[in-house]
This record gives C-alpha cells, sequence and structure tokens, in this order.
C-alpha cells in the first residue's frame, strides 16, 4: 500500500530533479532519499526514477504518472485540512502566493511575517517571478500583479492598493548634472529602468495638469529587475530612478535622495490579486487580502503629510 510518505518522497523527488534538491525539501540526507526510493521501487516492483549525472534523478514514465497524482493527492489532503479549518473558523494551512519581484520584496515580504505572526497555524510559500506564465497563475493561491486590474481566464482580480510613484536621483548628481525642469530633459541625462513584471521599464508618462501630459522613451544606462539594486544606483548617483514612493521615503527624508522634476506627476500603479474564480474561496485567502488592504490603507493615511510635503 502506498502511504502519503511514498507519496511526499516522489513528489520531492519530481520537485528537485536531485537527490540533494529532494533531501532539502524533505528536511533528510541524500542518502536517506536514496534508500526510501530504492524500497519503495522494490515493493511496488517497478523502476520509477534513473540516475542521471551527479546525484541527479530523472523520473521514468511510471515514475512520472506516480509523480502527477502524488501531486494531486497531496494538494486535495492539504485542501481537506484546509476545508475542515474553514469550518470552524480557523485560518490555517498552506498560503501559497507569487508576486513580482521588487513589490514582493520591499513590500509583500514584512507584511506576510507580520501575518503569520497572527495566525500560527497558517504556513506561507512566498515566491517571486515577473510575467507568469498561465499555468503558474492557476498553481497558486494568490498571484500579485501591478497594472490595471484585468482578470485572467480562471480568475478573478482584486484591487489591493495604489502605489504611488515618484522620480528621484542622489543630490550628488543632480548637483553634477543640473535639474531638469522638463521630461523632455531626461533624455540628456542617467536614467536607470526597472523591468517588473509586465510593465514597458523604458515608457514614462508625466502629466502636470488635466490636459498636459507628455510621455517620453528612455534609454537607461542601468537596468534592473530588482527594485532594491536599482535604489541603491540612485542612492549611489548613478542616475534618476522612478519608484513607489514607499520605497524611497526615508532617503527623501533624510536627503539621500531627493525628488526630481516634482511639479509632474506620474501615474500611480495599481496592485491587483489575482485569484481563482468560481471556487470558494478559503478563509486563509479572504483575510489575507483584507490585511493588505487595511494595511496599505492605514500606511497611506499615515503617510499623507509626508506624501504632500516631502
Amino acid at each position: 500500500m502506498i502511504s502519503s510518505a511514498d507519496l511526499k518522497l516522489v513528489d520531492a523527488i519530481a520537485k528537485g530533479g536531485s537527490l540533494r534538491m529532494a533531501a532539502r525539501e524533505l528536511g533528510v540526507t541524500s542518502s536517506a532519499i536514496s534508500q526510501k526510493l530504492a524500497k519503495l521501487e522494490e515493493r511496488l516492483k517497478i523502476q520509477l526514477a534513473q540516475r542521471s549525472g551527479r546525484a541527479g534523478l530523472v523520473l521514468t514514465a511510471e515514475g512520472g504518472w506516480l509523480a502527477e497524482q502524488a501531486g494531486d493527492i497531496l494538494n486535495r489532503l492539504k485542501g481537506l485540512e484546509a476545508d475542515l479549518s474553514d469550518r470552524k473558523g480557523v485560518v490555517a494551512g498552506v498560503l501559497s502566493v507569487l508576486a513580482p519581484f521588487g513589490f514582493g520584496r520591499s513590500d509583500l515580504a514584512p507584511l506576510v511575517v507580520e501575518f503569520c505572526a497572527l495566525y500560527p497555524k497558517l504556513d506561507v510559500h512566498l515566491e517571486f517571478m515577473d510575467n507568469v506564465a498561465t499555468d503558474k497563475r492557476l498553481e497558486c493561491d494568490i498571484v500579485f500583479r501591478l497594472g490595471r486590474p484585468v482578470s485572467h481566464a480562471g480568475q478573478e482580480a482584486t484591487l489591493i492598493t495604489h502605489e504611488r510613484r515618484v522620480l528621484c536621483a542622489a543630490p550628488s548628481y543632480i548637483l553634477e548634472k543640473g535639474v531638469p525642469r522638463s521630461p523632455r530633459d531626461l533624455n540628456s541625462l542617467n536614467t536607470i529602468a526597472i523591468k517588473e513584471d509586465s510593465e514597458d521599464p523604458t515608457l514614462w508618462s508625466f502629466q502636470k495638469t488635466q490636459v498636459h501630459t507628455e510621455r517620453i522613451r528612455i534609454k537607461p544606462r542601468l537596468t534592473s529587475n530588482d527594485g532594491g539594486v536599482a535604489r541603491s544606483w540612485a542612492l549611489a548617483g548613478h542616475g534618476i530612478v522612478m519608484r513607489p514612493l514607499r520605497s524611497v521615503e526615508e532617503d527623501l527624508e533624510a536627503g539621500r535622495l531627493v525628488k526630481v522634476l516634482s511639479d509632474w506627476t506620474v501615474p500611480d500603479v495599481p496592485v491587483v490579486a489575482l485569484t481563482r474564480s468560481g471556487v470558494t474561496k478559503p478563509i486563509r485567502i479572504h483575510r489575507f487580502l483584507s490585511f493588505l488592504t487595511e494595511k496599505f490603507v492605514t500606511s497611506s493615511l499615515d503617510k499623507n503629510g509626508l506624501r504632500e510635503n516631502i
């Protein structure tokens, strides 16, 4: 009889692709994985995996089929546990979250820790990825996207917040290169771009009045998919960057960065949470989205004076 431990073993091998990664997933040694696999194969009278290279493992056709079944069964078991918790009004189980790198690291990660502290029976798996494929979106409980709230097939969108963005640079850079007076002046200055989610990182939009808007195509000298790296480049005086106010407000307060083109505004970025549609959402999803919405609203109110006066 195949046990849940057997299913977890095959699932870990399928996900890890090696003894070492499977061992890390299950919290045991590589030799233990090898022994468990050998015993399972002997008991089932079938080869489930072949060694490939140094400590690598490739599932056979039978092993691949079993891994697929194992994944489905384990997910159903987790779902049963979560459903039982929901019936009791308990936030428990595993919450899987996928987010873009910059927003995920700077904004979401600290709030995940805070949320977990409220619910000790809940585990959160947070993963960072830009330009998420459809199948990956459907695997997760919540997928965060930056941009207008458009629902994808099989998913519905919930607006969490709007990220206000500002242009900023190190005082030393502005002192050396001069103060830009209009967006077009950026063409002669060094800019720093951030490739995050599906946004076009080089197309910057500006608005001064209801009818006076400008869009320019920057030619960045430095580009990264990590907002923290882009911020560090700006702090080091390498150019002008567009960042969410939340991520640079302490630098602005301390004078490490200064606003650029402060009489112009740049569009806020909607932060959207995608969840599966057509199904009853577990209480852990509802609680987490409510928690985030409240946190972002509170933060915006707390920083309102700062937003207007920096």
